[in-house]
């Protein structure tokens, strides 16, 4: 046998080899007892790359073990090969899966970098265990050329605002691929060079967006009096991309000049796409005018500028602006009502709204109609007995609609009319979405259901979803 184990802190760390047979697994309980009392045993499978499942019972039988002792088991650095048979054996659910990153030597860990899965984290935790190893490693992966590393090098030593790299920063500015570019950049913000801002300046026009969005980031921490004039200027850019970076640039410095300048380029900007994205920059400013800016922009001509508006109103959650948004409920122009009710379901959970709405129900287009069901379900309001009478709506969108607000505010209700219209009703929309209701109950109180569904079912997409359902079974 040659498992290790460690105990530390009321935790036993065992250290699987990398093909257990079974004598490995049935050893497990053993090392347990030897080392009572613990809390949690630790099962670090990073160097395991199969597991035989005839071995999964003794896994099992390990767990219950732990169980009577109320011992918590968790796996760290599960392989995909192992996670795999776990999932197919149906007992992925039985195990707590966690990554240990203590586990593995810095020279891994760099490694690691190449997961893109994991490789966000992997430098946050050498950033937060940052010594003197990790510094030679990421040093030495400076020296490669391989992105990737770089990249994460570079990214992981700016976490640590770790002094010795500053003068890297200029050359890796300039290297040929744009990740690296945006790794230097960003890194340059976050260690204050000021020095290198004029250069900075240069990518807010790089034709890869995150190299711009980096140097937005970063002009934006080494900001003075004098950069809202400068970003003032690229707002009369002919470039439309470097407007919508400008927009952004200045939300970031977020002062009283940096806002004036955007509120005077939405008023002249004639874009659609960068209007929206002009609006949407303005709504990050803790302005109380902002508000009252947003609501006139529902008005505005662009579909895609009122859109913009009510998702900024939702994001600001102008809860004091209920009233006068109410009041944009039933303009006129179907879609300023539209998006004014999208706005209220996001942020009113007071039922004189839900009462506003259900009163202008009637008289709605169905657009509208739809908004105002998405809405109602939002709210929270008690208007179960209002929804439950649309489940008989002509229009099956408005169905669909009627049903998915009911359950969102009374499941039992919800679920006891989507098995009536999973089997009866004629809209496969509706059919659909009453299966992913009944989907959230246990499999057990809906195979019948099911499978009487997909005896009748003559829609693909319902079919499709049916079956996949009753082959949980």
């Amino acid at each position: 046998m040659n498992i290790s184990f460690k105990k530390e802190s009321g935790k036993l760390k065992i250290l699987m080899t990398q093909e257990p047979d079974t004598k490995d697994f049935e050893s497990l309980a053993n090392i347990y007892n030897e080392n009572k009392p613990v809390k949690e045993v630790i099962l670090d499978l990073k160097n395991c790359f199969y597991i035989q499942s005839k071995d999964l019972a003794q896994l099992i039988a390990f767990k219950k073990v732990l169980m009577k002792d109320d011992v918590r088991l968790v796996l760290t650095n599960v392989m995909e090969s192992v996670l795999q048979i776990l999932e197919i054996t149906n007992l992925l659910s039985q195990f707590q899966i966690e990554r240990d990153y203590s586990s593995y030597s810095s020279d891994e860990l760099i490694e690691s970098f190449f997961n893109p899965e994991i490789a966000d984290e992997v430098s946050d935790f050498i950033a937060q265990n940052y010594n003197e190893d990790f510094k030679n490693k990421l040093f030495e992966a400076l020296k490669t050329d391989d992105p990737v590393i770089l990249e994460y090098a570079l990214i992981t030593l700016g976490k640590v605002h770790e002094e010795a790299v500053e003068k890297l920063i200029p050359e890796f500015m300039n290297f040929e691929v744009a990740n690296v570019q945006k790794a230097s950049i960003l890194v340059a913000g976050w260690l204050g060079l000021d020095d290198l801002k004029d250069k900075i300046y240069e990518y807010l026009k790089s034709e890869f967006i995150d190299v711009a969005e980096a140097a937005a980031a970063s002009i934006s921490l080494l900001s003075d009096d004098n950069d809202a004039d400068k970003l003032k200027e690229l707002l009369l850019s002919p470039d439309e991309r470097l407007r919508k970076i400008a927009a952004k640039s200045l939300s970031l410095i977020n002062d009283d000049k940096s806002f004036g300048y955007l509120l005077e380029a939405i008023k002249k900007e004639k874009n659609p796409a960068v209007k929206s994205i002009m609006v949407k920059c303005l709504s990050f400013f803790n302005k109380i005018e902002v508000a009252d800016i947003l609501i006139d922009l529902l008005k505005d001509v662009s579909e895609e500028i009122r859109e913009s508006a009510a998702a900024s109103l939702s994001r600001i959650n102008a809860t004091d602006k209920v009233d006068k948004i109410m009041e944009y409920t039933n303009d006129k122009d179907e879609m300023v009502s539209f998006f004014a009710i999208k706005t209220l379901g996001n942020i009113c959970r007071d039922f004189k709204c839900a009462d506003k709405l259900m009163h202008l129900y009637p008289g709605s287009t169905t657009r509208v109609k739809v908004a105002i069901l998405e809405a109602l379900g939002k709210i929270g309001a008690d208007v179960i007995d209002f929804l439950y009478q649309l489940l008989e709506e002509e229009n099956e969108d408005l169905r669909k609609e009627s049903l998915n607000s009911l359950y969102l505010l009374n499941k039992e209700m919800a679920i006891s009319a989507a098995k009536e219209m999973l089997l009866k009703d004629d809209s496969w929309i509706v059919r659909f979405k009453a299966a992913e209701i009944l989907e959230t109950l246990s499999l057990s109180e809906t195979a019948n259901i099911f499978k009487q569904a997909l005896e009748k079912e003559t829609n693909r997409y319902v079919k499709d979803k049916l079956a996949g359902l009753v082959g949980e079974l």
